[in-house]
């Protein structure tokens, strides 16, 4: 336990993200899907330093996903 909630964008995306490096496309999508669906959101950092809304984020990797492009990393 991380102490985090559940329901947090960020886990959800990085869950994704993990889910995805194993193989699991369903879970990835799931994880990604509960991201862009939750009231919660808020700005995240990328790995490449710039801030983007959550949902957006969930949703640019869950297109990324379903295009075989690369992963969204987030920083935080």
């Amino acid at each position: 336990e991380t102490g985090l909630d559940a329901r947090d964008p960020s886990r959800l995306i990085n869950r994704g993200t993990a889910y995805a490096r194993l193989g699991g496309t369903a879970e990835t999508a799931a994880a990604y899907d509960s991201a862009i669906g939750i009231p919660i959101r808020y700005d995240l950092e990328l790995a490449d330093g710039r801030y983007v809304d959550s949902r957006w984020a969930a949703r640019t990797a869950l297109a990324n996903l379903n295009q075989g492009r690369p992963l969204l990393a987030l920083a935080r």
